[in-house]
């Protein structure tokens, strides 16, 4: 039986594919305005906010874009 693409992949390393999908978490609004606070008043860089919260970079970045303080350029 012949497997398309990631099936075949899953297949050769033995794998479960369960095993390679993580949960995506939610996270209030509340939570995500305090995240962007680590960087923007605690002077946190990114990653070490992410890591402190137990989230990504990705997703902290994307947290800094829609609450962080507007750019002095944007205004």
């Amino acid at each position: 039986m012949d497997f398309p693409g990631f099936a075949r992949q899953l297949i050769a390393l033995n794998c479960n594919s369960t095993e390679f999908f993580m949960t995506s978490k939610r996270y209030t609004e509340e939570f995500k305005i305090e995240a962007v606070k680590q960087v923007t008043e605690r002077g946190y860089s990114v990653a070490e906010g992410a890591e402190r919260l137990d989230t990504t970079t990705l997703g902290l970045n994307a947290w800094m874009k829609r609450y962080g303080e507007p750019n002095p350029s944007q205004v």
